[in-house]
């Protein structure tokens, strides 16, 4: 059952999601006086015609249940129509990138909404992004040492284990010392420590043993002592959360998208990077652990509905895709809206360079073919990676 409705959740929230993107397409088409064709709900193959509007518009009933589509008169070249009046070719270049950019506009207008709801109830952050990516500046997937600045992640006392035969053992540091001070310098993290120890020679460790406080005196060489440093324990506090009123939720939410986007935009060019120009095989090995698609999205979904996820949690993760659906049309990669955009920039600037319109309009599809292609590779090989882990 639980798998059923997994299942279910993931391709509302798909359908949600690649809707609102399509929208912006076709709310824009229409406002530039675009004749839309069609409006899908759902991927071909058709099964019925619900209706046509009074614009000439086809809305569509489709199998695929993953989305829908916009088809705007004059996005196939090879037909006579393709530069007739209300063509997409036919409307000026501001009026073109306007419908291209349309449904990035909306996937990010959804998570601001889904945002500033959360901080109008109250927010929590959803998880902690490791270390190694730096600041995020994002309240709902902090780093860890902003989560540890904001209190979403309580720590207990710095603890260390001295290496066998070290500097730090022979004075007599044990493992799982706990570190209030040094040399009358409190130790509020890791940080502090490293330092102290590399900046004096001589060091009075005031440490909590056993529930009792000693003291005992160091002298590392070369500003080292051997030792391990940890926090002693790591946590989340469960009562951290945000809430404001609704114009500094409205403001938070456009900050939040913001920062969530930015951190979208680097993920993405550190596991692209890593994948396909890795330093080594570990490198290539994580990256593709990064790596998901609607597959891997299913049975995260399918995972919150058998761990009885809250509804803000859900909520989270669509904003979430509705960014990373953003962010991965807005690529300058053909077969995207991003590449799009560029492609119908050139083509202006091609005709304006006397450039023929028929050969540019040649080379940008040849190009955009051999880009579905390769997003279609693409999408094949992540979608054998997350079979291959859930067969794990």
């Amino acid at each position: 059952m639980n798998i059923f409705l997994g299942i279910l959740l993931t391709i509302i929230v798909f359908f949600v999601v690649v809707m609102i993107h399509e929208f912006g397409h076709f709310i824009t088409a229409r406002m530039t006086g675009m004749k839309v064709l069609e409006f899908g709900f759902g991927i071909p193959p058709k099964i019925k015609k619900i209706f046509t509007d009074k614009k000439g518009t086809d809305f569509t009933f489709n199998a695929l249940p993953f989305g829908g589509f916009v088809r705007i008169d004059g996005e196939d070249f090879s037909k006579s129509s393709a530069f007739a009046d209300g063509a997409f070719m036919s409307k000026s270049l501001p009026k073109r990138l306007l419908v291209l950019v349309a449904g990035v506009v909306m996937n990010l207008v959804l998570a601001w909404a889904i945002f500033t709801g959360m901080f109008l109830v109250g927010a929590k952050p959803l998880t902690v992004i490791p270390m190694d990516i730096g600041p995020t500046h994002s309240f709902f997937l902090p780093s860890f040492e902003e989560s540890l600045e904001s209190g979403f992640v309580k720590r207990s006392n710095v603890a260390i284990e001295p290496l066998e035969d070290s500097i730090a053992q022979k004075a007599g540091l044990r493992e799982n010392d706990e570190i209030i001070s040094v040399n009358g310098q409190k130790i509020v993290d890791t940080d502090d420590l490293v330092e102290i120890i590399a900046k004096n020679k001589n060091l009075d460790f005031e440490i909590l043993r056993d529930g009792k406080i000693q003291k005992i005196a160091v002298r590392p060489e070369n500003g080292k002592i051997g030792t391990k440093i940890f926090y002693k324990s790591l946590e989340l506090n469960q009562d951290f959360s945000k809430k404001t009123g609704i114009i500094d939720a409205m403001q938070l939410g456009v900050e939040e998208t913001y920062h969530a986007s930015m951190l979208t935009f680097k993920l993405v060019k550190k596991t692209l990077g890593a994948l396909f120009f890795p330093k080594d095989d570990a490198e290539r090995t994580a990256a593709q652990k990064n790596l998901s698609g609607p597959i891997g999205m299913g049975n995260a979904f399918v995972m919150m509905v058998e761990h009885a996820l809250p509804i803000s949690v859900i909520l989270l993760f669509v904003a979430l895709l509705s960014i990373n659906l953003a962010v991965m049309n807005i690529l300058p990669f053909p077969a995207l809206d991003g590449g799009r955009m560029l492609f119908t920039t050139l083509y202006s600037v091609g005709k304006r360079l006397g450039f023929s319109r028929e050969k540019i309009l040649k080379g940008e599809q040849i190009i955009n073919s051999l880009g579905f292609i390769l997003l279609l590779i693409f999408m094949i090989y992540v979608a054998g990676i997350d079979i291959f882990r859930l067969l794990q």
